[in-house]
């Protein structure tokens, strides 16, 4: 009989720690399943993390999504501006600068603003409208003067197919009055595009605008992206980052202010397109 028990006992103790090690794998495994995200708002930008840097897109727009996903994930940034998008008041807008530097001696700026703005709409509709004729008003204000033109409409050749919706050309002039009175005169020509991120998902977009001129003395640099996903509720969430890497000539304060300007104007230039019936 002592002989059985000797063997019993380190039985029982081996069968008692597979079962303890059962037990904890299972709370382990319900943790894991606990820290998926806790809301349908949560999901949607998760999914948008997860599929965003998958899209074969026309430019690099790495450094800007980066600042809105990171390791699949959403960054602090995105759920700020997710936030800020849902509290603030209808067609109040603020606008973030990002960057902000100058280089003295080549006379460049190097300008990353952002904002977002809630729609009462899902991204669907978003994707379906013609974002890039929004910003056709321009701008005539306290001395800085913005002409946009569509220079060609989106047709089915002009897209890559699978998920590219919409593909546009534009034309910017730019003038800005500088305290000595020479104008800093700025053109540049762009291409506009509206992608699906996720193919059968509608709730879901990214819209994308680069310079296209092989040779610009103007910008070295003009990058806009718009980023859009549902917020949990069948309405939207816009985040759209513009950033510039231009040649201030001379004047560094005046052209990041003219710009920051005109990130207000286009912001609320889009909001009004996407708002009104």
């Amino acid at each position: 009989m002592k002989y059985q028990e000797s063997l019993i006992r380190p039985l029982v103790m081996v069968l008692f720690f597979l079962i303890s090690t059962g037990c904890q794998e299972n709370k382990t495994n319900k943790s894991d399943a606990d820290a998926q995200p806790a809301t349908l708002a949560e999901e949607y930008v998760q999914r948008y993390c997860k599929n965003v840097t998958k899209i074969r897109l026309r430019t690099n727009i790495d450094e800007e999504i980066s600042l809105l996903c990171q390791a699949n994930s959403p960054t602090q940034v995105l759920n700020e501006f997710r936030t800020q998008a849902i509290n603030q008041a209808e067609g109040e807008i603020k606008l973030v600068t990002f960057k902000e530097e100058h280089d003295e001696a080549e006379e460049t700026t190097d300008l990353f603003l952002g904002w977002a703005f809630h729609l009462p709409y899902r991204p669907f509709d978003v994707k379906s409208q013609p974002l890039y004729e929004y910003l056709t008003p321009g701008h005539d204000k306290d001395g800085i003067k913005l002409d946009a033109v569509v220079v060609s409409q989106n047709t089915e050749e002009s897209r890559d197919g699978g998920l590219h919706l919409v593909s546009t050309k534009m034309n910017y002039h730019l003038e800005v009055a500088t305290p000595v009175g020479t104008p800093i005169i700025h053109d540049r020509n762009t291409e506009f595009n509206i992608y699906q991120v996720l193919s059968g998902d509608e709730e879901m977009g990214l819209a994308v605008e680069h310079l296209t001129d092989a040779e610009n003395e103007d910008y070295s640099k003009s990058l806009m992206v718009s980023a859009s996903f549902n917020d949990g509720e069948d309405g939207a969430i816009v985040i759209t980052m513009l950033h510039l890497i231009l040649d201030n000539k001379g004047f560094p304060i005046t052209s990041a202010e003219a710009f920051q300007t005109l990130g207000g104007a286009m912001s609320q230039l889009m909001y009004k397109g996407l708002t009104e019936e």
